[in-house]
């Protein structure tokens, strides 16, 4: 929207702050999807 210009700054950290634990999630859940894989 019109604010996009004045949040540009405050989106990238909070993208930043999101970056790690969404990683950190994605890696957790994958390694449960390898284990379940490898029980069948």
């Amino acid at each position: 929207g019109r604010e996009e210009s004045l949040s540009a700054n405050e989106d990238e950290e909070e993208r930043l702050v999101w970056l790690l634990p969404l990683k950190f999630l994605a890696s957790h859940i994958a390694m449960e999807q390898l284990s379940k894989l490898g029980k069948k």
